[in-house]
């Protein structure tokens, strides 16, 4: 996809010393601010689901060539699908002093190189992070549910959707960036930075709809209340696409990636810090409800992690060892100042 873009130049009479760009004011207020206050107000979430809706529908009108960023090349006159995706977590974990190991001018045409590319993020951070792994067991069971995910791939995806279609995706979309008027119609949604286009399969249900975090679904509450929000999320959904399309896939879709269980998966390949909780109360039972609670599991899986796992869980304990000690004297040293 090629996108002119005008440029005007001009001067600024009075600068700054640091420099800034203002794109654009923020319309309305973060929906964080009254979001306890509305959450289970139906006509508040009507407005919600339907501006989320709209957006989420229009964004998905136009097909990408594959999954990747948006760049401005050289000439500064388009925007082309040339980078990475990136994404929040990705960030982070590359903030953090952690190699991801994936080139900046890599794009996908397929979801399981995507997909598998992910994994080996969660895996790099297992290997460079300091304090990865808290003790021996944690370091099994971490390297257990990474093999898990990676056997069971296949089974949350729909060969149909292996090479698209691909659309822009928000991947951060959540009540402190959506601003919205008193009744929660959408006014502004900001960090668009982290923008990119996405598998149609990986477009999840906003796993927030009921106030918790991706790995609070702890009672069977909790998934009967997400069920019955979604649906009214859904609803939103399928009335938009029915009006612009004719079809409601794409909800169909959603809902589908829910009840089959695809929404942990894909949360887990994307989010190192929640991937164990996902894998373990969501993803391993439907495979085996005792495995969870067994040991085994972990004594056996995480040898198919990689070459040399053992080893490697024994040297990151001894780089948490030193982490601690370093954090010990920095604090001590803090304190002297003081």
């Amino acid at each position: 996809m090629i996108c002119p873009i005008q440029h005007v130049a001009s001067s600024v009479r009075h600068g700054l010393s640091s420099g800034f760009l203002i794109i654009s004011e923020a319309k309305g207020k973060s929906l964080m601010w009254t979001w306890n206050k509305h959450c289970r107000d139906k006509n508040y979430k009507e407005n919600l689901f339907r501006g989320l809706a709209r957006i989420a529908v229009s964004m998905n009108s136009i097909p990408q060539k594959g999954i990747g960023s948006f760049s401005l090349p050289a000439d500064n006159r388009t925007i082309l699908l040339q980078s990475r995706p990136l994404n929040l977590y990705t960030h982070m974990v590359e903030n953090a002093g952690i190699p991801s190991e994936i080139p900046r001018q890599r794009t996908y045409l397929e979801v399981e190189s995507y997909l598998s590319d992910l994994l080996s993020l969660q895996d790099a951070k297992l290997r460079h992070q300091p304090n990865s792994m808290e003790n021996y067991e944690d370091g099994q069971r971490q390297m257990a549910a990474l093999t898990g995910l990676r056997a069971t791939m296949h089974l949350f995806l729909n060969p149909k959707y292996r090479q698209g279609p691909f659309y822009l995706t928000l991947s951060d979309v959540h009540p402190n960036n959506i601003f919205v008027d008193e009744k929660w119609n959408i006014k502004t949604i900001i960090d668009l930075e982290w923008a990119s286009t996405s598998p149609v399969e990986m477009q999840t249900p906003p796993y927030w709809l009921t106030s918790r975090t991706v790995d609070g679904f702890k009672e069977a509450s909790h998934f009967q209340e997400y069920s019955e929000t979604l649906e009214e999320y859904l609803a939103a959904y399928e009335d938009d696409e029915l009006k612009r399309n004719g079809s409601s896939w794409q909800a169909d879709m959603q809902r589908q990636t829910w009840q089959k269980g695809s929404f942990w998966f894909f949360h887990a390949v994307r989010d190192s810090k929640a991937m164990y909780n996902l894998f373990s109360r969501h993803i391993q039972p439907m495979f085996n409800a005792e495995h969870p609670e067994m040991q085994i599991y972990d004594d056996v899986f995480c040898c198919y992690w990689g070459y040399g796992a053992s080893s490697l869980i024994e040297k990151k304990l001894k780089d948490r060892e030193a982490y601690v000690n370093d954090l010990r004297e920095a604090y001590r040293a803090e304190l002297d100042d003081e």
